[in-house]
């Protein structure tokens, strides 16, 4: 990528160098987890991927492209027992000369983090395609104790924090940041027994975790879910993406590592 680079409260700006058209592809990075031993058969307890997105854009010299490369969800294991992980941080890619009046571009989902009572039919979900991130079912019924992260940070929004009725939290799991707080990821919940989640959202807008899993930041980040701290559990919710290029190229769920950007001259 050819060009002045600057760094800004995470946020990299790129000056378009020539004038012509470009390819730009961006990864979300994947929810936290991917060590735990799961409960239950398979591997559907692990943080989820972030989706990928692809697009070609017509960039003039001296414009100013704004990149936030997303980070992934912290695992979280303290030998005995597992709470959820981190929300996998969105990657956003935007145009304009200040922050808080830039338009975005193209934008990949991260993936929700994961958690060791998470099975098969109610897995991890990964960054998503579509603008709206996607929730997953909920195993929280009415009278329940609530263990339950916050969602994952949007374009336009913050991610709304978690809530815990279960016990004396010191503080909520707390939904990530939204592009004008600059995509901070959320924090992990500190609750009085100190014993479900020790893992923050990735940088992006991940969430942080709680007893369920903290959902991926995107264009729209993962929805907060209400869980139950009883028997089988849910992952994390999934963000969504956006791309407003030409020759468009999306997959679900395609990235399992931190985030990425490119960009390349046609």
């Amino acid at each position: 990528m050819e060009g002045d680079v600057t760094v800004s409260n995470g946020i990299q700006e790129w000056t378009v160098p020539y004038t012509g058209n470009y390819t730009i592809e961006v990864w979300g990075a994947k929810g936290g987890g991917i060590t735990y031993n799961c409960h239950y058969a398979g591997v559907d307890c692990h943080g989820a991927n972030g989706a990928r997105m692809k697009g070609t854009f017509s960039l003039t010299q001296g414009e100013i492209i704004r990149i936030a490369v997303g980070q992934m969800g912290d695992n979280y294991n303290n030998g005995s027992t597992q709470g959820g992980g981190g929300g996998g941080g969105g990657s956003f890619v935007a145009k304009g000369s200040n922050h808080s009046s830039a338009s975005p571009l193209i934008i990949a989902g991260g993936g929700g983090g994961g958690h060791q009572y998470t099975y098969t039919g109610n897995a991890t979900i990964p960054g998503q395609i579509t603008e709206s991130g996607l929730g997953n079912t909920t195993n929280w019924t009415s009278g329940a104790n609530e263990y339950g992260p916050g969602g994952g940070g949007s374009w336009s929004s913050d991610g709304e924090n978690g809530s815990q009725s279960c016990c004396n939290s010191t503080n909520n799991s707390q939904g990530g940041k939204g592009w004008a707080n600059y995509l901070v990821g959320g924090l992990k919940v500190i609750p009085g027994g100190g014993h479900w989640s020790l893992a923050d959202g990735g940088f992006g807008g991940g969430a942080g975790g709680s007893w369920g899993g903290g959902p991926g930041g995107g264009y729209n980040g993962g929805p907060r879910v209400k869980a139950s701290g009883i028997g089988k559990t849910r992952g994390g919710s999934g963000g969504g993406s956006y791309n407003s290029g030409t020759s468009a190229d999306n997959t679900t769920g395609a990235w399992s590592s931190h985030g990425k950007v490119t960009i390349t001259q046609i």
